[in-house]
């Protein structure tokens, strides 16, 4: 079964998961590089699902599209009812949360914001202004 190990391969597989959590309509999505910082992967993605059902859509439609490429997962932990999935591709964690998990763990905040590679700075510093204006 084919897997991916080239930074090139890593990187479409990490687009394509990216691709898949917008089109899926999952918020406050986020994507750190941590790669020579664990051994763990070299991407974290975190997304936040609306409900049980949203979260479940969201890990549900990654593994779909990834598995059409032969790629699975190493490991999948939680379920849309423990309001966190964290689905292990190697290289790449997916993390997928309710809003009220999320914000409770608050894993982001263990990362340097400095490795934060998506939303691109712009965009997520036009957010910010957006929020802020509200």
């Amino acid at each position: 079964m084919p897997q991916f190990a080239t930074d090139d391969e890593i990187r479409e597989v990490l687009d394509l998961c990216i691709e898949v959590c917008e089109d899926r309509q999952a918020q406050d999505l986020t994507v750190f590089d941590v790669r020579g910082k664990t051994t763990l992967a070299d991407y974290y993605i975190f997304c936040t699902g609306n409900s049980s059902v949203h979260l479940q859509a969201l890990a549900a439609t990654i593994g779909r599209r990834l598995k059409e490429r032969e790629i699975v997962p190493r490991s999948t932990e939680g379920t849309p009812a423990s309001r966190w999935i964290l689905i292990d591709y190697n290289h790449i964690l997916i993390h997928i949360f309710d809003s009220e998990s999320r914000s409770r763990y608050n894993v982001e905040a263990l990362l340097d914001p400095e490795r934060r590679i998506y939303p691109p700075a712009d965009e997520a510093a036009g957010t910010d202004a957006e929020s802020a204006a509200d």
